[in-house]
Protein backbone atom coordinates (compact mmCIF):
# COMPACT_ATOMS: atom_id res chain seq x y z
CA UNK A 1 0.00 0.00 0.00
CA UNK A 2 2.55 2.46 0.79
CA UNK A 3 3.64 3.27 -2.98
CA UNK A 4 0.20 4.60 -3.73
CA UNK A 5 0.82 7.09 -0.91
CA UNK A 6 4.14 8.46 -2.87
CA UNK A 7 2.00 11.81 -2.96
CA UNK A 8 2.86 12.11 0.72
CA UNK A 9 6.49 12.10 1.48
CA UNK A 10 8.31 9.05 3.31
CA UNK A 11 9.59 10.82 6.53
CA UNK A 12 5.95 11.60 7.10
CA UNK A 13 5.06 7.77 7.12
CA UNK A 14 3.58 6.39 10.58
CA UNK A 15 2.65 2.65 10.32
CA UNK A 16 0.22 0.48 8.13
CA UNK A 17 -2.21 -1.14 10.14
CA UNK A 18 -4.49 -4.28 9.30
CA UNK A 19 -7.66 -4.30 10.98
CA UNK A 20 -10.04 -7.72 11.00
CA UNK A 21 -13.06 -7.40 12.05
CA UNK A 22 -16.30 -9.98 12.68
CA UNK A 23 -19.68 -8.49 12.33
CA UNK A 24 -20.44 -4.99 15.03
CA UNK A 25 -17.07 -4.82 15.57
CA UNK A 26 -14.83 -1.80 16.60
CA UNK A 27 -12.69 -0.26 18.63
CA UNK A 28 -15.10 2.47 19.56
CA UNK A 29 -14.84 6.18 18.85
CA UNK A 30 -11.90 7.96 19.24
CA UNK A 31 -9.39 10.18 18.20
CA UNK A 32 -6.31 10.29 16.27
CA UNK A 33 -3.68 12.45 16.36
CA UNK A 34 -2.40 11.69 13.21
CA UNK A 35 -3.50 11.74 9.05
CA UNK A 36 -5.02 8.66 8.08
CA UNK A 37 -6.06 6.71 5.30
CA UNK A 38 -9.02 3.89 5.79
CA UNK A 39 -8.20 1.51 2.62
CA UNK A 40 -11.20 -1.00 2.97
CA UNK A 41 -9.99 -4.29 1.65
CA UNK A 42 -12.84 -6.70 1.92
CA UNK A 43 -16.27 -6.85 2.99
CA UNK A 44 -18.18 -3.50 4.09
CA UNK A 45 -18.07 -1.10 7.29
CA UNK A 46 -19.70 1.86 8.39
CA UNK A 47 -17.84 4.82 9.40
CA UNK A 48 -18.88 8.23 11.60
CA UNK A 49 -16.40 10.84 11.55
CA UNK A 50 -17.57 14.30 13.26
CA UNK A 51 -15.66 17.72 13.42
CA UNK A 52 -13.10 19.00 15.28
CA UNK A 53 -13.81 20.38 18.75
CA UNK A 54 -13.63 20.29 22.22
CA UNK A 55 -14.64 16.46 22.43
CA UNK A 56 -13.99 14.65 26.11
CA UNK A 57 -12.16 11.53 26.16
CA UNK A 58 -11.98 9.15 28.50
CA UNK A 59 -9.96 5.57 29.27
CA UNK A 60 -12.13 3.02 27.75
CA UNK A 61 -8.59 0.63 28.27
CA UNK A 62 -5.30 1.28 28.98
CA UNK A 63 -4.24 1.34 25.98
CA UNK A 64 -6.94 3.48 24.53
CA UNK A 65 -9.10 6.30 24.93
CA UNK A 66 -12.70 6.87 23.82
CA UNK A 67 -14.33 9.85 23.38
CA UNK A 68 -17.73 11.13 23.95
CA UNK A 69 -20.86 10.31 21.29
CA UNK A 70 -20.77 12.85 18.74
CA UNK A 71 -22.61 14.26 15.88
CA UNK A 72 -21.32 12.95 12.62
CA UNK A 73 -20.36 15.17 9.49
CA UNK A 74 -19.76 11.96 7.79
CA UNK A 75 -22.01 8.92 7.44
CA UNK A 76 -20.94 6.50 4.87
CA UNK A 77 -20.65 2.72 4.45
CA UNK A 78 -17.05 1.58 2.83
CA UNK A 79 -17.58 -1.10 0.41
CA UNK A 80 -13.97 -2.84 -0.84
CA UNK A 81 -11.62 -0.35 -2.73
CA UNK A 82 -12.94 2.05 -0.99
CA UNK A 83 -10.75 4.87 0.64
CA UNK A 84 -11.41 7.53 3.67
CA UNK A 85 -9.58 10.27 4.85
CA UNK A 86 -9.86 11.33 8.60
CA UNK A 87 -7.28 14.61 9.46
CA UNK A 88 -5.71 14.82 12.82
CA UNK A 89 -8.19 15.88 15.87
CA UNK A 90 -11.84 14.23 14.62
CA UNK A 91 -13.49 11.85 16.23
CA UNK A 92 -14.08 8.35 13.90
CA UNK A 93 -16.14 5.90 14.52
CA UNK A 94 -15.86 2.10 12.42
CA UNK A 95 -18.53 -0.36 13.16
CA UNK A 96 -17.71 -3.22 10.84
CA UNK A 97 -21.39 -4.76 8.85
CA UNK A 98 -20.20 -7.96 8.19
CA UNK A 99 -16.77 -9.86 8.54
CA UNK A 100 -14.10 -7.69 6.79
CA UNK A 101 -10.94 -5.81 6.58
CA UNK A 102 -9.37 -2.77 6.41
CA UNK A 103 -5.87 -1.34 5.74
CA UNK A 104 -5.05 2.13 7.88
CA UNK A 105 -2.22 4.35 6.44
CA UNK A 106 -0.97 6.52 8.59
CA UNK A 107 1.13 9.76 8.61
CA UNK A 108 2.37 11.76 10.84
CA UNK A 109 3.78 15.17 11.86
CA UNK A 110 6.46 16.50 15.09
CA UNK A 111 5.03 19.10 16.74
CA UNK A 112 6.92 22.20 17.41
CA UNK A 113 7.78 21.35 20.16
CA UNK A 114 9.41 18.24 19.68
CA UNK A 115 11.42 19.73 16.56
CA UNK A 116 12.63 22.40 18.96
CA UNK A 117 13.44 20.25 21.47
CA UNK A 118 15.44 18.40 18.65
CA UNK A 119 16.62 21.27 17.40
CA UNK A 120 18.26 22.15 20.55
CA UNK A 121 19.99 19.20 21.30
CA UNK A 122 21.30 18.81 18.06
CA UNK A 123 23.07 22.33 18.27
CA UNK A 124 24.43 21.64 21.84
CA UNK A 125 25.78 18.17 20.21
CA UNK A 126 27.34 19.72 17.30
CA UNK A 127 28.95 23.15 19.78
CA UNK A 128 27.07 25.12 17.23
CA UNK A 129 25.48 28.67 18.00
CA UNK A 130 27.76 30.23 20.19
CA UNK A 131 27.58 33.45 19.08
CA UNK A 132 26.69 35.41 21.62
CA UNK A 133 24.24 38.71 21.74
CA UNK A 134 25.71 41.49 20.47
CA UNK A 135 24.42 44.90 20.65
CA UNK A 136 26.95 47.29 20.53
CA UNK A 137 24.69 50.50 19.53
CA UNK A 138 22.02 49.94 22.25
CA UNK A 139 20.69 53.12 23.54
CA UNK A 140 20.62 54.26 27.30
CA UNK A 141 17.73 52.14 28.72
CA UNK A 142 15.09 54.00 30.99
CA UNK A 143 13.57 51.16 32.47
CA UNK A 144 16.29 48.23 33.92
CA UNK A 145 13.62 45.74 34.14
CA UNK A 146 12.20 46.10 31.31
CA UNK A 147 12.65 43.46 27.77
CA UNK A 148 11.42 45.96 25.33
CA UNK A 149 10.52 45.32 22.17
CA UNK A 150 14.21 46.00 20.09
CA UNK A 151 15.30 43.26 22.88
CA UNK A 152 12.96 40.89 21.43
CA UNK A 153 14.30 41.34 17.97
CA UNK A 154 17.57 40.76 18.35
CA UNK A 155 16.56 37.77 20.36
CA UNK A 156 14.53 36.71 17.39
CA UNK A 157 16.95 37.50 14.95
CA UNK A 158 19.64 35.46 16.92
CA UNK A 159 17.81 32.62 17.08
CA UNK A 160 16.90 32.96 13.74
CA UNK A 161 20.17 33.04 12.24
CA UNK A 162 20.30 29.45 13.08
CA UNK A 163 17.08 28.72 11.00
CA UNK A 164 18.90 30.38 8.42
CA UNK A 165 21.48 28.16 8.11
CA UNK A 166 20.33 25.77 5.50
CA UNK A 167 22.86 23.48 5.53
CA UNK A 168 22.44 23.09 9.00
CA UNK A 169 18.86 22.59 9.16
CA UNK A 170 18.87 20.20 6.56
CA UNK A 171 21.48 17.88 8.50
CA UNK A 172 19.37 18.40 11.31
CA UNK A 173 16.10 17.16 9.68
CA UNK A 174 17.93 14.58 8.31
CA UNK A 175 19.20 13.38 11.33
CA UNK A 176 16.68 13.43 13.71
CA UNK A 177 13.75 12.35 11.42
CA UNK A 178 15.39 9.19 10.30
CA UNK A 179 16.95 8.48 13.99
CA UNK A 180 17.34 4.96 14.60
CA UNK A 181 19.30 2.52 17.58
CA UNK A 182 20.66 -0.88 16.35
CA UNK A 183 20.55 -2.89 19.64
CA UNK A 184 21.37 -6.17 18.18
CA UNK A 185 25.19 -5.42 17.86
CA UNK A 186 25.09 -5.73 21.33
CA UNK A 187 23.52 -8.68 21.50
CA UNK A 188 25.74 -9.80 18.94
CA UNK A 189 28.96 -9.10 20.88
CA UNK A 190 27.43 -10.08 23.77
CA UNK A 191 26.84 -13.65 22.15
CA UNK A 192 30.69 -13.95 21.00
CA UNK A 193 31.88 -13.96 24.44
CA UNK A 194 32.67 -17.33 26.31
CA UNK A 195 30.64 -16.38 29.10
CA UNK A 196 31.95 -19.92 30.86
CA UNK A 197 35.76 -18.82 30.57
CA UNK A 198 35.08 -15.47 32.34
CA UNK A 199 33.20 -17.55 34.98
CA UNK A 200 29.52 -16.03 34.57
CA UNK A 201 26.62 -18.57 33.74
CA UNK A 202 26.83 -19.66 30.28
CA UNK A 203 23.31 -18.92 30.07
CA UNK A 204 23.04 -15.53 30.51
CA UNK A 205 21.36 -13.59 28.20
CA UNK A 206 21.29 -9.26 27.40
CA UNK A 207 17.42 -7.78 27.11
CA UNK A 208 16.91 -3.86 25.58
CA UNK A 209 14.32 -2.17 25.20
CA UNK A 210 14.16 0.68 22.74
CA UNK A 211 12.27 3.86 22.32
CA UNK A 212 12.50 6.52 20.01
CA UNK A 213 11.85 10.71 21.32
CA UNK A 214 13.60 13.80 22.25
CA UNK A 215 15.91 13.22 25.32
CA UNK A 216 17.45 16.62 27.53
CA UNK A 217 20.90 16.72 28.61
CA UNK A 218 21.81 18.01 31.61
CA UNK A 219 23.84 17.66 34.77
CA UNK A 220 23.56 14.37 36.93
CA UNK A 221 24.19 15.29 40.45
CA UNK A 222 24.67 11.61 41.55
CA UNK A 223 26.77 10.60 38.10
CA UNK A 224 28.61 13.77 38.74
CA UNK A 225 28.76 14.07 34.65
CA UNK A 226 25.88 15.16 31.91
CA UNK A 227 23.01 12.50 31.51
CA UNK A 228 20.21 12.02 29.62
CA UNK A 229 16.26 13.12 31.10
CA UNK A 230 12.81 13.03 30.03
CA UNK A 231 9.31 11.31 29.55
CA UNK A 232 11.05 8.96 26.44
CA UNK A 233 14.02 7.62 28.84
CA UNK A 234 11.48 7.07 31.27
CA UNK A 235 9.36 5.01 28.83
CA UNK A 236 12.74 3.45 27.57
CA UNK A 237 13.53 2.07 31.00
CA UNK A 238 9.76 0.78 31.59
CA UNK A 239 10.61 -1.88 29.02
CA UNK A 240 13.94 -3.59 29.38
CA UNK A 241 12.83 -5.32 32.57
CA UNK A 242 9.26 -6.59 30.42
CA UNK A 243 11.58 -7.61 27.64
CA UNK A 244 12.51 -11.26 27.51
CA UNK A 245 16.51 -12.27 27.66
CA UNK A 246 18.09 -12.69 24.46
CA UNK A 247 15.56 -10.08 23.02
CA UNK A 248 15.01 -6.61 21.96
CA UNK A 249 11.71 -4.99 22.51
CA UNK A 250 11.03 -1.61 21.21
CA UNK A 251 7.73 0.52 20.60
CA UNK A 252 5.85 1.28 17.82
CA UNK A 253 7.23 4.77 17.18
CA UNK A 254 11.07 2.90 17.08
CA UNK A 255 9.58 0.49 14.62
CA UNK A 256 7.88 2.75 12.40
CA UNK A 257 11.11 5.08 12.27
CA UNK A 258 13.58 1.81 11.81
CA UNK A 259 10.90 0.49 9.34
CA UNK A 260 10.85 3.91 7.21
CA UNK A 261 14.67 3.68 7.00
CA UNK A 262 16.13 0.80 7.28
CA UNK A 263 12.99 -1.92 6.44
CA UNK A 264 15.49 -3.80 4.29
CA UNK A 265 17.88 -4.49 7.20
CA UNK A 266 16.02 -4.96 9.91
CA UNK A 267 12.43 -6.19 11.20
CA UNK A 268 10.06 -5.41 13.72
CA UNK A 269 7.59 -8.36 14.24
CA UNK A 270 4.28 -7.16 16.72
CA UNK A 271 3.84 -8.68 20.06
CA UNK A 272 1.04 -7.91 21.48
CA UNK A 273 0.21 -4.56 23.83
CA UNK A 274 2.82 -5.55 26.93
CA UNK A 275 2.72 -3.62 30.47
CA UNK A 276 5.45 -1.70 31.22
CA UNK A 277 7.22 -2.07 34.34
CA UNK A 278 6.01 -0.04 37.68
CA UNK A 279 2.66 -0.10 36.44
CA UNK A 280 3.67 2.43 33.36
CA UNK A 281 0.71 0.85 31.07
CA UNK A 282 0.57 -1.30 28.33
CA UNK A 283 2.28 -0.34 24.83
CA UNK A 284 2.29 -1.63 22.07
CA UNK A 285 5.43 -4.15 21.71
CA UNK A 286 7.93 -5.10 18.48
CA UNK A 287 10.35 -7.93 19.04
CA UNK A 288 13.52 -6.01 17.02
CA UNK A 289 15.60 -8.58 14.16
CA UNK A 290 17.62 -8.44 11.61
CA UNK A 291 15.61 -9.19 8.27
CA UNK A 292 16.05 -12.60 6.54
CA UNK A 293 18.08 -12.20 3.60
Amino acid sequence: LVPAFAFIPKWRLEDVMISYSTPDGGVGPHIDLYDVFICQGSGRRHWRVGDRGNHRQFAAHAALLHVDPFEPIIDVELLPGDVLYIPPGFPHDGVSIETSMSFSVGFRAKSGCDMLSGLADYVIDKELGSTLLSDPQRPIHRHQGQINASDFARIRAQLQDILDDDALVADFAGSFLSKTKCALDLQAALGAIDLAATGLPATMAMRIGGHLGPAYAAPDPVLKRVNYFGAHVSRAARIEPVTPEGCVYVTETFAAFLGLEHGDEFACDYVGMTEGAKKYGAMRMFLLRRAAG
